[in-house]
């Protein structure tokens, strides 16, 4: 009975508090309750019935955290006269990695009580990247695609078309940006497509959608049945979250978040049909399209054979232009052409246009008459027009010329001109032939001189070579009198053994006071004594006799030694004397041992650190690869030794075998790269300075030149050669010098000598010091090794030009930001700056600067 009376007492205690809690909801609530790592969600808690006084504090798991304040909304409502609100608390929360994760109840604090929230599962699985296909007969409001069109299907071999990719985003679609298109280019040559794209807006199938044109040119490598694409290009977009605006953690705002797709096009078939060999003449280069040709010549009057002329060629239409080779004059006997130079005469060509609407190239040249002539022959071009299906010879118009001719000359009595330098009908006079390089010169030695990090310094920096130095100085008071014996009483004296003869040759010289006999046998006790034997009884009497001796007073005198006592003395410390004498020598022994053991220790380490890879035998390899024509196989052969900087194995030669190999793959850009570093070790090198130079009339790249001629001239010798070059001078200098203060007599031959140490030793010593260090030289230096580079104004390709940098320019970083480089480019007359993409750079010395002369 007194239970159930508690038990009732206890219940009418908490009927208030359930009556009070009635109609009190709290729930949580997680959307999407599956997501991607570092994927917003919305985390919400909704109080219905009664209104928090203070705001909820989150206990979240360790692998989920909240991205954003507290967003705060509160709802009223009103059925049959009853009024209720609910307030609501939503949160962005992000899981970090993926899992099973459990969001625990939340305490909400409602007046002077709490109450506790529901758990909500969340879990978190890893992203994978959306991809969308194109379907455009079937398009979507939800899905991006992109249309591949080009201008015909059936082409030519080499001929150049349209071709554009046109970018489907529906309106709806919040679109951050897109990345290039990527197609498959096996079969085609296809230009990159731009970044700057034209846009414009178009209805497919009831759906609104924002249109991005993308414009380029493709021309077959091939013929037969081919296929362009499909095109890939990867987009990021904004997407809404799972509920829309409804479960919006921001009040109401669309909840969107960033996610990678990728719209894919379908692929176009085409026919492409060979060039016909009909008909096709022999000068015929490969240029394919429709093409006009023009020429202008001056002066046309007043000309006397011999006079230069100048004539200014323009091919306008539209087509390959890079097959185009230059007009060549079709009769061209009795004239002497030159290389002429070709240019765009619309400078750079906006990459938003159609590459192949009409152009006009430019040449221009120089001819000279050799005889008189009434006109310019016709110059003539070679192409294949598409349209017309034949091959063209497109010649100019000739143009009339005024050219004076030569006075003639009375004849000799025996009827032959009186100077036939100046007849008419007299040869033209001899003309110095002029350098045409066509090709790279591939000789190599059959073995590699290999580059070794340098196991000393500078002889700047070493102090053995400035003790040298000073040796005609030090000569002359150089005395060697009595140096062997001095090395000799040296070597004696040096080290324990010889503190322990010294102090036995004190002791046993003869007629030495008791006292000074007990003073200095104390001293070698203590000198060759160990401090463990010093207490033994015969040494122990010998100190005790040595105190009684010296600390003696006037009163008490020392007891004299005997004979028997000094003998005895001299015995125990004889046989101390053979004792210590062998323990130093063990102990010298040991030092030896152990100074052998770490060499030998440090000699087995660098044997262990050896590389597995014979360099020698790699070179040899490449080098009969390259000779058999095989270029990719010398490539990866040369290239596997040198890909690793930190153990690379080094060369000259090893660096001129794959420019070789670069340059017979077209790839000319990386060919002066390895040329420009195999010339630091090998600056004389008649081959290489010719390979250069036929790489500079093909590319003309931008180069750094020297700061003044002695910059050039230093760089002949290496920093040590240049050094003994001023020893030698110096020493030349110097010995004469000696000798006229030895003789006092300077002869001719003596002065001469000095005349031409002292000019040795100042040339050396001014190329020293405007020599540029190795740093100097390769510090940020990096050459462009890619096709169609530019330097841009600022770090987005459709930024204004600034030049065109051909492969094999060099640039000196000065900052780096994203996938651009900001550079300081070589020019004239004053450098000049601007921004380029880091792929088209590779830096000209990435191994250890001091490895370079």
């Amino acid at each position: 009975m007194p239970r159930l009376l508690s038990f009732l007492f206890l219940l009418l205690l908490t009927l208030p508090a359930a009556a009070q809690n009635a109609g009190i909801e709290v729930k949580a609530s997680i959307a999407p309750a599956q997501a991607r790592p570092n994927q917003n969600v919305a985390y919400t808690i909704s109080v219905s019935g009664a209104a928090p006084t203070a705001l909820p504090e989150l206990r979240l798991p360790l692998q989920v955290q909240q991205v954003s304040s507290v967003s705060t909304s509160q709802q009223f409502q009103m059925i049959n006269g009853v009024t209720s609100s609910k307030v609501t608390f939503t949160w962005a929360l992000v899981g970090t990695e993926p899992g099973d994760f459990v969001i625990p109840a939340q305490t909400v604090t409602l007046g002077n009580q709490t109450v506790q929230s529901n758990e909500v599962q969340f879990k978190v699985v890893q992203g994978q990247v959306n991809t969308q296909s194109a379907n455009p007969g079937q398009p979507s409001s939800e899905e991006a695609f992109l249309q591949l069109e080009i201008g015909k299907t059936e082409i030519y071999q080499g001929e150049l078309v349209p071709l554009s990719a046109a970018l489907y985003v529906p309106r709806q679609m919040g679109l951050r940006r897109f990345g290039l298109i990527d197609i498959n280019k096996d079969d085609f040559a296809i230009q990159r497509f731009p970044q700057q794209a034209e846009q414009s807006q178009e209805v497919v199938a009831n759906i609104g959608f924002n249109v991005f044109t993308f414009r380029s040119t493709i021309s077959a490598l091939r013929t037969g049945d081919l296929k362009i694409g499909p095109a890939n290009q990867e987009l990021l977009v904004e997407v809404m979250g799972q509920g829309g605006m409804a479960n919006s953690p921001f009040g109401g705002f669309p909840f969107a978040e960033p996610q990678k797709i990728i719209a894919k096009s379908s692929q176009i078939p085409v026919k492409v049909i060979p060039l016909p060999t009909e008909g096709k003449p022999a000068s015929f280069s490969g240029a394919v399209g429709d093409f006009t040709l023009s020429a202008k010549a001056s002066p046309t009057e007043g000309l006397k054979v011999g006079d230069p002329i100048s004539v200014e060629l323009s091919v306008t239409g539209s087509g390959n232009f890079d097959a185009l080779t230059e007009p060549k004059l079709s009769e061209p006997a009795d004239w002497k052409t030159y290389p002429s130079r070709r240019f765009n005469a619309e400078g750079t060509i906006d990459p938003v246009l159609q590459p192949t609407v009409e152009r006009t190239v430019n040449y221009s040249t120089v001819i000279v008459p050799q005889k008189a002539h009434a006109i310019l022959p016709p110059y003539e071009i070679v192409f294949f027009s598409p349209t017309q299906k034949k091959y063209v010879v497109l010649q100019t118009s000739p143009i009339p010329l005024k050219i004076e001719a030569p006075a003639p000359v009375a004849a000799k009595p025996d009827g032959s001109p009186a100077d036939a330098s100046l007849a008419a009908d007299a040869p033209p006079p001899a003309v110095a032939p002029r350098a045409e390089l066509a090709d790279i010169l591939t000789e190599l030695p059959a073995s590699a001189t290999w580059i070794k990090p340098a196991t000393q310094p500078p002889l700047l920096q070493q102090p053995l070579f400035w003790a040298a130095q000073s040796l005609p100085l030090i000569a002359l008071a150089l005395a060697f009198i009595g140096r062997a014996s001095a090395q000799k009483r040296a070597r004696l004296a040096a080290g324990p053994a010889g503190q322990i003869r010294q102090a036995w040759s004190a002791v046993t010289e003869s007629s030495l006071p008791d006292q000074e006999f007990l003073r200095r046998a104390s001293q070698f006790l203590l000198t060759a004594a160990r401090p463990d034997t010093q207490d033994r009884p015969e040494y122990a009497a010998l100190l005790k006799r040595y105190a009684d001796h010296n600390f003696a007073g006037p009163t008490t005198p020392a007891t004299p030694l005997t004979p028997a006592e000094r003998k005895d003395i001299l015995r125990h410390l004889e046989s101390l004397k053979t004792t210590a004498l062998s323990e130093a020598s063990q102990s010298a022994t040991a030092t030896t041992t152990t100074k052998t053991l770490a060499a030998l220790a440090i000699l087995l380490s660098l044997t262990a650190t050896l590389p597995a890879q014979d360099p020698d035998t790699t070179y040899t390899k490449a080098r009969e690869a390259f000779t058999k024509g095989k270029f990719k196989d010398t490539q990866y052969l040369a290239e596997s030794l040198v890909k690793d900087t930190d153990k690379a194995q080094l060369s000259p030669e090893l660096f001129e075998l794959i420019g070789h190999a670069r340059y017979r793959a077209g790839d000319l850009g990386r060919a002066a790269l390895w040329y420009r570093r195999a010339q630091f070790f090998t600056p004389n090198d008649p081959e290489l300075r010719q390979n250069l130079q036929l790489l500079d009339e093909r590319l003309r790249f931008l180069s750094y030149q020297p700061a003044s001629p002695l910059h050039d001239w230093s760089l002949k010798l290496s920093q040590n050669q240049w050094t003994l070059l001023a020893a030698l001078g110096f020493w030349l200098l110097v010995l004469p010098a000696a000798w006229l203060i030895l003789t006092s007599k300077l002869r001719v031959t003596a002065r001469i000598v000095s005349v031409l140490g002292t000019c040795i030793l100042t040339l050396a010593i001014v190329f020293l010091l405007v020599r540029p260090t190795p740093k100097e030289r390769t510090d940020q230096v990096a050459l462009v090794t890619s096709k169609d580079t530019r330097a841009h104004s600022a770090a987005a390709a459709t930024a204004g030009l600034v030049i065109d940098l051909p492969p094999g320019s060099a640039t000196r970083i000065l900052e780096v930001r994203g996938a651009w480089t900001y550079c300081e480019i070589p020019y004239q007359p004053a450098p000049l700056r601007g921004w380029v993409e880091n792929a088209a750079l590779t830096p000209l010395w990435p191994y250890n600067p001091a490895l370079i002369p």
